[in-house]
């Protein structure tokens, strides 16, 4: 067959297609090259005075579009981003991270760079006025460091291909890693497991609101930013990460927020909504876990009053 080009296929069975009145072995097809993503501008603003992207892939005559963000261009973070997750999520591709890609959303040299632990504990500690080699914050032999965290996770994709294009910056955030590899990641699961497990479509939005701080020298909480070159401070670390999870036929929903700051004390202080965690079934987190996260779950209408970011959309009830 190689060399041969056929306009549309048809499924004939669980292994085999009809393409132009030849039945071809599924397993005989394979990609000549890998299609690549590409991450845009729309020309659309949304919340927040944001401006939107798209993240998906460009075809002959339209752009499917994958994943939907809404980017604070001038601080350089992800408002929120959306998608679509499908009940077959749990039966997803596992593959190989790739680099992330810069593309044109930022006025800044290396991205990349700014995530090094050596980099981000200088920037951290410089805020902090202690040393830039000082590690009580960011530390090499532990997970207490800022990772680049994914809004719409690779694994929120069932194929390969889509999963790559999870790898935009505009589709991260600094997170730590504690958080990010901890609760965040057992939220994430959670979500998967309930799209499969109930046989459900859902649209998530995923994002970020607030600043994370740190108490400097003499005691004063100081926002953190991975980007600092005099007077501009850009790329702040979000204080929160939050989900919200919606059943695109009941149209319920819930929301899921997690605080990013692995040395916070005093969980209370951080709880904005009535938290209604434990009358979520399918939900798992460790509750009491502050290193990798506190979180807790809220009514999406409730929610809103504080992030007024998320977007508007009909809510029946509670996503229990």
């Amino acid at each position: 067959m190689s060399g041969a080009v056929f306009d549309e296929a048809t499924c004939d069975s669980n292994s085999s297609f009809i393409m132009d009145d030849i039945m071809v072995d599924l397993n005989t097809i394979g990609c000549v090259s890998k299609v690549k993503g590409i991450a845009q501008y729309t020309n659309n603003t949304c919340e927040m005075m944001g401006l939107e992207i798209e993240i998906g892939f460009q075809l002959p005559t339209s752009f499917l579009t994958l994943i939907r963000l809404c980017f604070d261009n001038v601080n350089y973070i992800a408002l929120y981003s959306y998608f679509n997750m499908t009940r077959f999520i749990v039966d997803h591709e596992h593959t190989d991270s790739i680099d992330f890609k810069q593309d044109d959303f930022y006025n800044i040299p290396s991205v990349n760079a700014l995530y090094t632990r050596e980099q981000q504990r200088a920037t951290v500690n410089t805020l902090l006025g202690i040393p830039v080699n000082d590690t009580r914050y960011i530390q090499d032999d532990s997970d207490l460091f800022l990772a680049k965290g994914h809004l719409t996770a690779k694994s929120d994709f069932v194929y390969g291909y889509q999963q790559d294009i999870t790898f935009h910056y505009v589709n991260a955030a600094p997170q730590w890693q504690t958080f990010n590899g901890g609760n965040w990641e057992l939220v994430e699961n959670s979500v998967k497991k309930l799209a499969q497990d109930r046989n459900m479509d859902l649209a998530v939005y995923t994002g970020t609101f607030g600043i994370s701080t740190l108490p400097n020298t003499e005691s004063v909480d100081t926002s953190l930013f991975l980007y600092v070159e005099g007077t501009l401070k850009e790329l702040p670390v979000p204080e929160f990460y939050w989900k919200v999870v919606l059943d695109m036929v009941t149209s319920q929903a819930v929301a899921i927020i997690g605080v990013n700051n692995p040395y916070i004390q005093d969980s209370s202080k951080y709880i904005f909504c009535e938290d209604i965690s434990s009358n979520l079934t399918w939900l798992e987190f460790k509750r009491d876990d502050l290193t990798n996260g506190f979180t807790y779950a809220c009514d999406v209408n409730e929610f809103r009053q504080t992030v007024q970011q998320l977007p508007s959309f009909n809510v029946s009830g509670l996503l229990i």
